[in-house]
This record gives structure tokens, C-alpha cells and sequence, in this order.
């Protein structure tokens, strides 16, 4: 198609040949304060389409329709008409950036476009794509200034991103120092180069994304891949028309009419598709029972049904165990070993224990010791694969003077605050894999501290500095997006957590409390809400400008 460079990116079928891989591969980079890659296990993501703004020739565009992704380009000297600084065209473009149907967002920094307004539309972009629940990929060369502007290193913060350092003659690209990639995901770390030494400070360099090699466009192609979770046969090459959102607007009595029950056959129940911005977990099993649904032709059956005014069951006993397999093979494909309870329960006509079970993905359980002087918290979150994210952190009563709060000696009488304090933990370690502002969740989250249960509640008091606390929690859950249902747990349950919270931070821990999978709770991300920026290698930095910055009560 017009504008598209002859590189093409093999689909994972069976049969097709190997994906094209990297010359050499990298030694693992150090696990900095979050586990980096967790996230990618234990997500899915919406399919959506690919953004590539400024990305001249398109190669990245050429690699992701070839791999069965549908795309739409930004590129002002193929497409003329999809101008950033033409209002209406902006305007229509920010509109699907908050609708969330775009699964990746790349966007070529130029430092040429500083002094227009085109810089900042690109960038309020990226903030629209990733407050939907999109993912984000900034790239240019490591000494290029845009990587030193404030709106940048801002936006850096907010995605908690990973920049990436990256090799040009590792890939057989023609240009002298690193290449640089800020992405809002962990899966291009092994795209970080082997050199041992850290990025040397050169004069101001660009590169146009066009020259780079097919071998490095396609390695970032395949390590972003995860990140649609659908593809198709015949993928488009999107004109602007044909982005779902901008259709026409549906007049007032054009079907359907509702999103929940009380609109007759025209209604679209709850589970058709979650709400914009709400992780679709069950997208795969959606499309298998959408369509059985057709090809048992269900519609048709229910319109008889219907029209006969029948009090027959509407599906057999032997559909009925179809259906309920698919959904235990979509547990199984979890890494969950958990089998369903379909049985109803006594005066109810629904079957409550399945419908509790796939209401709730995940467990947060959370716990604080105070003897004395010393101080700790612990708590793990649990998912179905088996998987867990953990914290452990521990402080003298001293250490916490930076709080500016007036604590009681000893420490065991402000319990309800350090509990409470585990508890803003647990939201913190939940988001350090689902970055903030992209999903809405409710965490049910586990104390054996009544005052504690009873403040998440509310999440008010007027005990200080307890009420110190409560605002930091109400502060975190307001900008993370991530609610609390925090329930009592009697204290020889919450063993696990107890443990976490007294461990001395040098015994040996149980096998499952692998230390790639720790999130780092200090009082800079837990209290001070600061955002970091991961480097990969661990050993390269940042211009020095790129500093990370306190986020106050106000910026949230």
C-alpha cells in the first residue's frame, strides 16, 4: 500500500517460518525497584489498533500490518491531510486516543518541533493513549534534546516508563552512539545493549525512524506483540473514517438502545465488552462463546422462543456442559487449578459460588508489626496463574520523622497507622504492574487490624495522625484508579503477610517469595508518591535534567 517500505513481519502461525531474532541477545538487566516483567504475564490486553506518529516511511506500520494489526499513520509527507496542527483533525484523533481503542501508541520525537505547537499536541497524545489504557513508545537517538524537555521527562514519570538503550550496529543500523526508547511496557528490555560502558555525552543527534534496519524494526515489533490480543487475517491500513469511534453519531432512537438491561432485545448485556479503559480479561473467551452462539444459531432459537411464548429451557443439558467447559478451560488457560462450582444455591437462580469466583481475580493480603522502635509492613498480592507480587520493608521509628507527624513512643501505638500504611502498600505494588490511570479495579484486600477495616471503609477519621494516613490512602486509590474492599481477616490466616512484615530483610524467605517479583514500598513511592524511571542498562543514565520529581498532593 501507498507510503508502506517492503518489510514485512511473519504472523505466528503454524507453519510459518521463525520470527526473525536479534544477532545476539543481552545478559539480563537488574531488576531495579518493581518486577518489570511481571506484567506481561499476567495481562491481557484489549486488541486495538497501531498509532505511529511521525514514523516518515512507516516501517514500523508495515512490520505491525504484516503481523495482522491494523494501523493508521500520522505522516505528514505521505498523508497531507492528517495534520496535527489542523484543529479539526486534532481534535478527532484525541477523541481515539481516549477511547481506548488504541493497543500502542509510537511516536518519533523530533526536537525540530519544539518551537510549534505540534510538540505539545504529540505529547498530550501520548498522556490521552496511555490514561486510556493504551501503551506508549517514544523513540530518537540517546543525545537528542527531546529526551532533556520538560514535558518529556514528565511524561516519562507518569508512565513509570523504561528506557531502553539500545545498540545501532548490534542491529546493523548506520549511525554512531545509542539509540533510546521510552516505552510504558517491560518487553523490549532485551533490546538494551551489552556494552559495559554508560552513554558518552555527544553534541545534539537525531535520527529519522525510516533509516533504521529491518532487523531492528522487527525486534521491536515482536517484543510489542503481546500487546494486541487479536489479529487478523486481513488487517487494515485504517483510513480515518474507518476508526469505529468516529462514525457517525447514532441518532436517539437507532438500536441499541441501552448498555445494561430495560432495553428489550435491543439491550447489550454487561459482559458484552467492559467499560472504556477496564482490562478485558475474558476477550478470548467472549469470542468463543460469541461464537457458538452463532453457530448454533442461539438468536434465531431465542426469537422462536420467544414468538411461541414458550416456558421450555432455552438450551439443552449437554449446551449447557459445552458452555460451562469453555469456561473451565478459560480458568485452566489462566494457570488457575481451580474448578468451577456451578451448583445453585438454595432460593437463588443464579449459580452465586461461580459468579464469585469470576468476580474476583485477585487477593491482596496486608500486615504491620510495631515492638519498640522498629517498625514493618508486609503483603503479597495473589493471581490465579499462582503468581505473586510482594513487599517487605522495615524502619526505625526515627526514619519516619520525614512524615512530619507526631508518633507515639513505642511504636505499637500508632498500629492502626502503620497498618494503614500496608494498605496504601498494596495499592502501590498493584499499580507498579498496572500503571496507574489505566485500569479501574477493585483490589479485595485482607487485615487482621479492625480499625483498619473499618477506615478503609470510610477512609475518614479524626484520630491524628491516623487521619494523615487515611488521606494518603484516599489519595493513592484516587490517582492509581485502584479501590480498596479491604475485609477482616483473623490473624492466624494472615500468617503470610505477618511473616512479610517481620522478616529481617537478610533470612532466607520461603521458595515463593521470589525476589524478582518484590516491589520496592520505601517511603519515596509509598508516602511521597514519587515516580521513577527505569534504566535499561542499569548502568546508562539520563541527561541530567531527567531527574526524578516529587509528585505533591497537588500535582494528583
Amino acid at each position: 500500500e501507498e507510503g508502506l517500505v517492503p518489510v514485512a513481519l511473519l504472523a505466528d502461525a503454524t507453519g510459518d517460518a521463525p520470527f526473525p531474532q536479534p544477532c545476539a541477545t543481552p545478559p539480563e538487566p537488574v531488576v531495579q525497584s518493581a518486577p518489570q516483567n511481571f506484567a506481561c504475564s499476567v495481562s491481557e490486553l484489549d486488541s486495538g489498533l497501531f498509532l505511529d506518529i511521525n514514523g516518515a516511511r512507516r516501517p514500523l506500520s508495515a512490520a505491525f500490518l504484516g503481523a495482522g494489526c491494523d494501523t493508521f499513520s500520522v505522516a505528514p509527507e505521505i498523508f497531507p491531510e492528517r495534520d496535527l496542527l489542523q484543529d479539526e483533525f486534532f481534535f478527532a484523533l484525541f477523541r481515539v486516543c481516549h477511547s481506548g481503542q488504541v493497543a500502542l501508541l509510537h511516536i518519533l520525537l523530533c526536537a525540530s518541533d519544539f518551537s510549534s505547537s505540534l510538540f505539545e499536541r504529540m505529547i498530550q497524545i501520548a498522556h490521552a493513549c496511555f490514561a486510556a489504557g493504551s501503551h506508549v513508545l517514544l523513540s530518537q537517538h540517546s543525545n537528542s534534546a527531546v529526551w532533556s524537555h520538560a514535558s518529556v521527562i514528565f511524561l516519562l514519570q507518569q508512565m513509570g516508563a523504561d528506557a531502553i538503550f539500545w545498540d545501532p550496529q548490534r542491529f546493523g543500523c548506520n549511525f554512531e552512539g545509542f539509540g533510546l526508547l521510552a516505552a510504558s511496557f517491560s518487553s523490549l528490555q532485551f533490546l538494551a545493549t551489552a556494552s559495559s560502558t554508560g552513554s558518552p555525552m555527544q553534541a545534539h543527534r537525531e535520527f529519522e525512524f525510516s533509516s533504521l534496519s529491518a532487523d531492528f524494526v522487527l525486534a521491536v515489533a515482536e517484543g510489542s506483540l503481546h500487546l494486541f490480543a487479536q489479529r487478523s487475517p486481513e488487517p487494515k491500513d485504517l483510513q480515518f473514517g474507518q476508526i469505529p469511534f468516529l462514525r457517525h453519531v447514532k441518532e436517539r432512537f437507532e438500536p441499541p438502545f441501552a448498555n445494561q438491561d430495560g432495553a428489550g432485545i435491543y439491550s447489550v448485556p454487561d459482559w458484552s465488552t467492559p467499560p472504556p479503559g477496564v482490562q478485558d480479561v475474558l476477550c478470548d473467551l467472549r469470542f468463543k462463546l460469541r461464537q457458538w452462539i452463532f453457530d448454533e444459531k442461539i438468536p434465531q432459537r431465542l426469537q422462536a422462543h420467544a414468538l411461541q411464548h414458550s416456558s421450555e429451557p432455552l438450551f439443552q443439558e449437554g449446551e449447557i456442559q459445552h458452555l460451562r467447559q469453555l469456561f473451565q478451560c478459560w480458568v485452566s488457560e489462566q494457570g488457575s487449578s481451580h474448578v468451577v462450582d456451578w451448583t445453585i444455591p438454595d432460593h437463588q437462580p443464579y449459580a452465586l459460588h461461580a459468579l464469585k469466583f469470576f468476580s474476583q481475580f485477585v487477593e491482596a493480603f496486608a500486615d504491620a508489626r510495631a515492638d519498640g522502635e522498629l517498625i514493618g509492613i508486609g503483603g503479597f498480592i495473589a493471581f490465579p496463574s499462582g503468581a505473586y507480587i510482594w513487599f517487605s520493608q522495615a524502619w526505625q521509628l526515627s526514619d519516619l520523622s520525614v512524615l512530619g507527624l507526631e508518633l507515639r513512643r513505642p511504636a505499637h501505638k500508632d498500629i492502626a497507622c502503620y497498618e494503614t500504611l500496608a494498605q496504601i502498600a498494596l495499592v502501590h505494588a498493584y499499580r507498579s504492574v498496572f500503571p496507574s490511570g489505566r485500569v479501574v479495579v477493585r483490589l479485595p484486600s485482607f487485615s487482621d487490624n479492625a480499625s483498619t477495616e473499618a477506615l478503609g471503609a470510610k477512609l475518614y477519621t479524626a484520630k491524628w495522625p491516623l487521619g494523615a494516613f487515611a488521606q494518603k490512602l484516599s489519595l493513592i486509590s484516587a490517582a492509581s484508579g485502584i479501590e480498596l474492599d479491604i475485609s477482616h481477616i483473623a490473624g492466624e490466616k494472615n500468617d503470610d503477610a505477618d511473616l512479610l512484615s517481620r522478616w529481617n530483610q537478610t533470612d532466607s524467605l520461603p521458595d515463593k517469595w521470589c525476589k524478582e517479583d518484590r516491589v520496592d514500598c520505601s517511603l519515596k513511592f509509598i508516602w511521597f508518591f514519587r515516580k521513577e524511571v527505569l534504566v535499561w542498562p542499569s548502568h546508562f543514565s539520563l541527561p541530567q535534567v531527567t531527574l526524578e520529581r516529587h509528585v505533591s498532593d497537588d500535582d494528583i
